[in-house]
């Protein structure tokens, strides 16, 4: 004769996998969140380095044309800088 299970041991041994098929299932939804959030942070890291990129091309095309000194072939006179009279 074989000796039937008990039903404890049973019910015990269902919710043990029970558990376990609820621990993998919620350890594949972390780690798609996990990965998704990855994703996110990447994407918003990406669009942070292009607005700095953006930035700094737009303030180089901006003083181009400052880069290069002004020199005037024809001289200014001589005014003084204050209104004063010379004693």
């Amino acid at each position: 004769m074989k000796a039937a299970p008990r039903p404890e041991v049973a019910k015990d041994a269902a919710r043990a996998e029970s558990v376990l098929t609820l621990a993998n299932g919620s350890d594949a939804t972390l780690e798609a969140g996990v990965t998704r959030m990855a994703i996110v942070d990447a994407g918003v890291a990406l669009m942070l380095l292009a607005g700095i990129v953006s930035i700094v091309l737009y303030a180089m095309a901006a003083t181009r044309r400052e880069r290069v000194p002004r020199i005037c072939k024809v001289p200014a006179p001589y005014t003084p800088a204050s209104a004063a009279t010379a004693q």
